[in-house]
């Protein structure tokens, strides 16, 4: 019997040591595949938090190309502004070059007949002063026939020749006298003041001339082209109503010349005559 017990309270702790150490392997053996499934669990839960990172990530770099994209479509406006710009001021420079470029193209014009025309009334004074320099010896010899015409009135026994050629003399001095007076008075004088205007207007349209080509490109420019084309229309009038006068004048002094021609051979006549 107590055998027995004995053997029963071996085989009671027996099977508690086994019991332990199944219990022990068990819990082991648990806890194992509950590390293996927290490891599976923060593998799985891993590959979620790189999504949303990568997704963040994504965000930032979006934002980053779309800032970038920003930048660029920003530069590119402004460069297309800056281009715009720069095409209108040239397009206003061009828009003010061309009526400047026309303006400059009709001052040069202006001024190049200006002084031409200037010339044209250079050379005609030129004949104009050697005409009255003929008309100033003409002058001379009338006055110096008048005045022993006038002595020979008053000297007593005179011929009979002497009286005949008095008259003729007499005739002869006042037919010249007439005609250079009028070759002076309206041809002559005429010419002078007409050359006179002619040459002030051509230098005053030069004058405007010039000032259109001033460097201040302005609405006062247009008046100065006015000024300077009315101007020279004025000046070309005179100019041709000079030379219409001296074409009178011209003619003129043929009459003036075969008048005087009259007078020589009366005074020579009467020269002839009185020292007989």
């Amino acid at each position: 019997m107590k055998r027995m017990n004995k053997a029963l309270i071996i085989i009671s702790l027996v099977s508690g040591i086994v019991s332990c150490r199944v219990y022990d392997k068990l819990l082991y053996v648990a806890e194992e595949s509950l590390d293996k499934e927290e490891v599976s669990i923060k593998f799985s839960a891993k590959p979620e938090t790189d999504i949303v990172k990568s997704v963040q990530d994504s965000g930032r770099s979006g934002r980053r190309a779309r800032s970038l994209a920003d930048d660029r479509g920003s530069e590119q406006e402004e460069r297309v502004k800056s281009e715009d710009s720069t095409r209108d001021r040239k397009e206003s420079k061009q828009a003010v070059s061309g009526p400047k470029r026309e303006l400059e193209r009709e001052a040069n014009e202006i001024n190049s007949a200006a002084e031409k025309q200037l010339l044209e009334v250079k050379d005609m004074f030129t004949v104009l002063n050697q005409t009255k320099t003929r008309l100033d010896e003409i002058k001379t010899e009338i006055d110096k026939a008048n005045s022993d015409l006038q002595e020979a009135r008053e000297t007593p026994n005179k011929s009979h020749d002497q009286l005949l050629l008095l008259p003729k003399l007499d005739q002869a001095i006042n037919k010249v006298r007439i005609s250079r007076h009028v070759a002076v008075s309206r041809h002559y004088t005429d010419i002078k003041g007409a050359l006179r205007l002619a040459e002030s207007s051509f230098k005053n349209a030069k004058s405007q001339a010039e000032l259109i080509l001033g460097p201040l490109y302005s609405s006062v420019a247009y008046a100065y082209r006015y000024q300077a084309i009315q101007t020279m229309s004025s000046a070309e009038r005179l100019l041709k109503a000079a030379q219409k006068y001296q074409v009178g004048l011209e003619a003129k002094m043929k009459q003036v010349e075969k008048d005087f021609d009259e007078l020589k051979q009366a005074y020579e006549d009467w020269k002839r005559k009185k020292t007989l």
